[in-house]
């Protein structure tokens, strides 16, 4: 029964039958397939994103505002360019451990949302919730978004930039 499977199995992967004589030829199609599907599996792995731990002490030096905060509003909305979706999380701030508190709001900018029917994900980044509470180290965000009002932020090193 096991010849069956081996044959059957031999025929569909091979293309043909298992020829006992020449084991030479059945080990190098073996040979050739693991490293095929070895280099298929590296450019797999390769072509993800890729995050680099950054450290604690860099993150306190890169921050201009470090906050200990509660995520109170969310409003997704396209970039001016109208090419990339953001999401302003609104923040209800409790302490300040590094930098001024501006006078107006403070909104995380982060990477993503739902405009309409259009939704944009973005992986590994910043996912805020409703409620999320936790110290952020933020810095001045860059991305074109004139329907957000109030101070622009982005967190140092996407989500590493968050501890609950």
């Amino acid at each position: 029964m096991i010849n069956l499977y081996k044959s059957v199995l031999f025929r569909y992967i091979f293309f043909r039958e298992i020829n006992t004589n020449n084991a030479t030829s059945f080990s190098r199609r073996l040979l050739f397939i693991v490293i095929f599907f070895s280099f298929i599996l590296m450019h797999v792995q390769t072509t993800m994103a890729q995050m680099v731990e950054v450290s604690f002490s860099n993150k306190v030096q890169q921050s201009t505002l470090i906050v200990e905060a509660k995520v109170i509003q969310k409003q997704a909305s396209w970039n001016d360019a109208n090419t990339r979706i953001y999401t302003a999380n609104e923040l209800e701030i409790y302490k300040v451990f590094k930098g001024q508190l501006p006078s107006m709001n403070c909104q995380i900018i982060t990477q993503g949302g739902i405009v309409g029917n259009d939704k944009h994900e973005v992986h590994p980044s910043l996912q805020l919730g409703l409620g999320d509470v936790g110290v952020f180290f933020l810095q001045e965000s860059t991305a074109n978004l004139t329907e957000i009002n109030g101070f622009k932020l982005s967190s140092i090193a996407s989500h590493q930039g968050f501890y609950r």
